[in-house]
């Protein structure tokens, strides 16, 4: 195997630091493992749901508004619930607790350490 120019000398210069380096990589490895054995079944279930009540907002919204190619919009998923009726209607009966799970989505798709506490009940009540 062929020697890479400047290793030794890289290494040497390392050295003494190596017990910080070392302690750090651990650190950091411990970090991403308690990261990696989070409650990955909670995440799934989340983003199913969200998955689905999106499918049935795009039919409601493609009926109701007459769109015949909703995805050529490329609304996101708030854009879409706030597209929902707010009275005299089933969809304004479910319209608060879709945005709430988008809010409870969005907690999980942009936070490492995301717990059950995002589930909770205080995140569905306005």
């Amino acid at each position: 195997m062929r020697d890479i120019e400047g290793i030794a000398e890289a290494m040497e210069v390392l050295r003494p630091h190596w017990d910080e380096i070392e302690a750090n990589f651990n650190r950091q490895n411990e970090r991403y493992l308690a990261m990696a054995a989070t409650d990955h079944e909670a995440v799934g279930r989340v983003l199913r749901a969200h998955l689905i009540i999106e499918n049935f907002m795009n039919s409601y919204i493609a009926d109701s508004f007459g769109f015949e190619n909703l995805d050529s919009l490329r609304l996101s998923f708030t854009q879409k619930a706030k597209m929902l009726p707010q009275s005299r209607s089933a969809a304004a009966w479910v319209r608060p607790g879709i945005i709430q799970l988008n809010t409870v989505r969005n907690n999980y798709g942009h936070r490492l350490n995301h717990s059950r506490d995002i589930c909770s009940r205080r995140n569905f009540h306005g």
